[in-house]
This record gives structure tokens, C-alpha cells and sequence, in this order.
């Protein structure tokens, strides 16, 4: 039978996200836990307050850390495993930092069953902590998708009807960009295909440290040129076993090996809380709608508007630095923050830009009354995760995108919204029709890409294409920053900062752009935001497309 157990516990020792415990209580929860043991053949759900109440050896998996990274389980758009920190349930001694959740193992069931341990740093072990489903780690991806229907007013789930696709495969698509890519960028095409499949599985790695170890992660860049060593940022002066282990793993496979980089001041997850800390500061004061953006090596750029009492900054040629003698002028506007390595730029241009809504003819409004019609670009095809209704992103701020031009030999159709978000997860919105959405986007006017996969690490110098609806022009650029925030202007956004954003190095688009796909093959990566100048330069912003799911409910739908 089960065996019942009751646990007093503070709430500090309690996970983030117990909510089907049986807690009671405030500054004291009492929480029922029961030790797994078989009932009628089948394992019982255990609650439990902490990790280690499992029989030794019962849930362990067999498989290591290493292995598991090696293995692309965390690999989207369909992982098998789970990882985060566990925040304020880690130790002093730094014995335990991180949990994973996996969909196999002794006492796991599938993606509908996974079964979350803690990692034990030390002893190289994983410790099991007990179900998903009780701990609520991981927001379980939905089950088999109910049957195909179709409803009128925007709702469908129904692909029936889509006509036979004339899109590129993933490989296809690959080829193409790097063709692209290396006719535009300058290099060698054998030298941009074998950069290009680094990037991939260089992204790969980062999202395993930065989910791992984020309280030591502080920034990472791909080589400029095909051959040039990537870079991995560390704050503090020591690199974690488990994360050596992670780089020497990747190196080993690697001609070029990766470098480590230690004594960083502030890990990512620090710098941006420094850039919400100095935007609240700086709009407390004459500023407003203040955003920023981050850079390796813990810095934060800052660009804000030129007047009589700060005149625009004399361009310089030198890249911004951390160190050095701090700037009076940050002491000056953030006397309560640590100046370390934020550059400050002042300017007589205009800092942010959404792409006003005008040339296109992707999406766009009834017209005014002064006959004008706004245009915007859609992005990608997308699946609401709750229920599989199908749509199509946008941004946020293209207000009253009502009608999609259809392509031939079909009418245009109309557009029915469905939620928007501008904050925290960028600038995006969906809307859903009567019409069927495939996992396709055009990246040229004369080519569509299938997609196979969305992009979930970001790093300096990675390289991604943009389509130009209004050009007609696909373009590939460098990222610039991996974490920005851009005040908006228009639509929803108006008086509205999202963050959570990527810059490129330049800004290839223009009005009636926005919302429009970024990508590099078939892996997407986001949409158009807008632009913003920081260091003397106008850098693309976009959207991250792995975000969808915090920011609308939604995920890109995956050929």
C-alpha cells in the first residue's frame, strides 16, 4: 500500500512551482508526501518536499551528465528532457544547482509522464526528486492533438486543404542560404557551410550551459570569420566540472575548439536585471521609454536622447569597455547602481523605431478615413499549444491587420486576432483565419522554406538572413547583442518596452516590414521588431520565435 509521510518544511525549501502538493500554511507549509511504492502494478506519485526520498537506486537513470547534453534531448522544437536552476532551493555549498526532467528512464512514462532529478555535482549522479506531474518543473507539451476540424471565425485546426508544397527542404533551404551568405559575408563557400553547421551545433552547447549553469553564464560569440575560435563568457574565476565537462565534450569532435572565458563580473541573467534596475532609475528621472542592450564582456549599452544639459556623444571608433575609470556622467544619472561597464550614448537621432505600417502586402488594415491602409509582413505559422488551433505571427504593434493578401489563384482572406504581447517576450501578436496555416514562410519572393527547427541560443556573431518583403531582398547579418530592450512607438506597443530581443548588426529593413521572418535555412529565429541605434549605429531588432509559447501561448509549427 502507500505509505503516507508528513513533512514540516519552510517555505524557503518549497519548489517554485508546487501548486498540486497539498500546501497549507505561510510561514510554515505542511506538505502530504508519499514514498513511491507500487499500487495495483503501477507506481504511485510522489510529492516531495525535497529531493532523496526515493530508495536508492530505484529511479536512478543509468545515463551521465555528458552524455545526456551530448545526446540533443534539449534539443527543441521536440526535446525529450527538461533543465533549469533550482534558485533559492540551492545550497551554500553548491552540491546541487540544477534539476532535469526526462520522458525515459525507470520511473519515467513519456513526454505526458516525466520523472525530475537533481544533479549532484560532486558525485556526478542524478538524485531523483520525483514526478513532473507533482513538481510541476516543465510545462508538459500538450498530448496527441485532437482530430482535425474546422471552425469557422479564425479557429482552425484543419490542413486538409493546404495545396502541395513548392517549399525547400531543410537541406535545400540550407544550401541556399549559405550561397548566400557567403556571396554577401565575403567567404569561401566550402569554409560558410562547415561555419554554418558550427553555429548550429555551437548553439546547441550554449543552451545547455546557460540552462545549467545561468548563475555563471555571462555571454557567449561565434568567431567572426569561418575558422575563428567561438567564446564562452564565465562569471567568477572557476568553470564548474559539469560545465568543462560540456566544452572538453564539444571539443573533442571540433577542429576549432571553443574558449572559456572566466572572470566576468556579472552573469547574463545579472546584466539583465541591471538593465531593468537603470531603465527604472533613468525613467524615474527626464528619460523615458529608456531601453539597453548587453554585450560580453559586462557591458551594457545605453543610448538616450541629446538635449542642452547632455549633447550628443563625439563617435568614437573604439569598442565599448568594462574597467577603466568610471563615467561621471553614469555616476551622475545612476547614483544608486554600480557603473561598471555601462557606456552611456547620447544622440540627436531617434533611438527606437517600429516599422511603421505602410508599403506592404502581406497583411494589412481597412482603409481610414483618408483612404490610407496600414501593411505589415507575417512571420511564421503557429499552433495555440492548449487546443492546436493554427494561426500566424505578426508584431504587436502593426495595429488592425485585418486581411491577408492571399497568393494566387485565391482571394485575400480575412484575419481574425487572436492575442498580442509587448513586454517581457518581445513584440508579437497572432491571428487566425478560415484557411489552412502550413509550417512554411516565404524567404524570398520566389522561394518558400519548410521549417524544421527554432532556434534557442543566441550568441554575438551568429549568422542569420532576414526577408525584406518590401525590398524583395533576403539578407544575412551578424547578431549584434543577444539581449536588448527597444521602447515601442506604435499600435499596443505605444509607451510600451519589450525586451527579451536580438540586434543585428545593421538594419536591412523598412516600413511594412515588420513582423517578418528571420532565419538562417529552415531554423528559424524571430521577427521584425523594428530597429534601434546603439553605438553609433542602426542595429534590426526582432522578436525570439522560441519565446512564442511565454508570450502568447503559441509555438511555430514544424514541418
Amino acid at each position: 500500500g502507500l505509505l503516507g509521510l508528513l513533512c514540516l518544511v519552510p517555505e524557503a525549501a518549497m519548489p517554485l512551482r508546487s501548486r498540486s502538493c497539498g500546501l497549507f500554511g505561510h510561514t510554515a507549509l505542511i506538505v502530504l508526501c508519499t514514498v513511491a511504492h507500487q499500487v495495483v502494478g503501477q507506481q504511485a506519485d510522489l510529492c516531495p518536499a525535497t529531493w532523496g526520498l526515493y530508495p536508492e537506486g530505484s529511479c536512478t537513470p543509468s545515463i551521465t551528465w555528458p552524455e545526456l547534453s551530448a545526446s540533443g534531448r534539449f534539443r527543441k522544437p521536440n526535446p525529450s528532457a527538461w533543465t533549469g536552476g533550482l534558485g533559492r532551493l540551492m545550497d551554500d555549498t553548491g552540491r546541487f544547482k540544477v534539476w532535469v526532467c526526462m520522458s525515459d528512464g525507470p520511473c519515467a512514462g513519456g513526454i505526458q509522464k516525466l520523472f525530475c532529478y537533481v544533479y549532484d555535482e560532486y558525485d556526478e549522479v542524478f538524485v531523483p526528486w520525483g514526478p513532473n506531474s507533482c513538481l510541476q518543473l516543465v510545462d508538459v507539451p500538450p498530448g496527441p492533438p485532437p482530430a482535425e476540424v474546422f471552425q469557422p471565425g479564425g479557429d482552425s485546426t484543419f490542413d486538409a486543404d493546404a495545396p502541395q508544397s513548392s517549399a525547400l527542404s531543410s537541406e535545400e533551404a540550407f544550401e541556399q542560404d549559405t550561397l548566400l551568405a557567403s556571396q554577401q559575408l565575403g567567404w569561401d563557400l566550402e569554409a560558410t557551410r562547415e561555419r554554418m553547421q558550427y553555429q548550429r551545433e555551437f548553439s546547441g552547447l550554449i543552451y545547455a550551459i546557460s540552462t545549467q549553469y545561468p548563475q555563471e553564464f555571462a555571454g557567449s560569440a561565434m568567431g567572426r570569420n569561418p575558422g575563428d575560435s567561438a567564446t564562452v563568457w564565465l562569471k567568477g574565476e572557476t568553470v564548474p566540472g559539469g560545465l568543462s565537462k560540456l566544452v572538453d565534450a564539444f571539443n573533442s569532435q571540433k577542429k576549432t575548439p571553443v574558449l572559456v572565458v572566466t572572470g566576468m563580473k556579472f552573469s547574463t541573467q545579472d546584466q539583465e536585471q541591471r538593465m531593468s534596475d537603470l531603465a527604472e532609475e533613468l525613467e524615474s528621472s527626464q528619460f523615458q521609454g529608456v531601453g539597453a542592450a548587453m554585450l560580453p564582456g559586462d557591458i551594457i549599452l545605453v543610448t538616450l536622447p541629446a538635449s542642452s544639459e547632455f549633447p550628443p556623444t563625439d563617435q568614437t571608433d573604439l569598442p565599448p569597455s568594462a574597467g577603466g575609470t568610471p563615467d561621471p556622467v553614469v555616476q551622475r544619472l545612476l547614483p544608486g547602481m554600480d557603473p561598471y561597464g555601462i557606456n552611456l550614448v547620447f544622440t540627436d537621432q531617434e533611438v527606437d523605431v517600429d516599422r511603421h505600417a505602410r508599403g506592404g502586402r502581406q497583411m494589412y488594415s481597412d482603409a481610414a478615413y483618408d483612404g490610407s491602409v496600414n501593411v505589415c509582413t507575417s512571420g511564421f505559422s503557429v499552433r495555440r499549444i492548449s487546443d492546436g488551433v493554427n494561426g500566424v505571427t505578426t508584431a504587436s504593434h502593426c495595429t488592425g491587420m485585418v486581411h491577408y493578401d492571399a497568393e494566387d489563384p485565391e482571394t485575400d482572406f480575412p484575419l481574425y486576432h487572436k492575442g498580442e504581447h509587448c513586454g517581457t517576450y518581445g513584440d508579437v501578436e497572432w491571428k487566425g483565419s478560415d484557411h489552412s496555416e502550413p509550417a512554411e514562410f516565404w524567404a524570398r519572393p520566389d522561394l518558400k522554406y519548410s521549417v524544421s527547427a527554432v532556434t534557442t541560443a543566441f550568441s554575438i556573431n551568429d549568422v542569420y538572413c532576414v526577408y525584406s518583403r518590401i525590398q524583395a531582398l533576403r539578407i544575412c547579418d551578424y547578431v549584434f547583442s543577444t539581449s536588448v530592450s527597444q521602447s515601442g512607438s506604435l499600435g499596443y506597443c505605444a509607451g510600451r518596452t519589450s525586451y527579451s530581443l536580438v540586434a543585428m548588426d545593421h538594419d536591412y529593413t523598412l516600413s511594412g516590414d515588420s513582423g517578418g521572418p528571420y532565419s538562417y535555412s529552415s531554423q528559424v529565429a524571430g521577427t521584425i521588431k523594428g530597429a534601434k541605434y546603439l553605438w553609433y549605429g542602426w542595429r534590426g531588432t526582432l522578436s525570439r520565435a522560441d519565446l512564442f509559447p511565454d508570450a502568447l501561448g503559441v509555438e511555430v509549427k514544424i514541418a
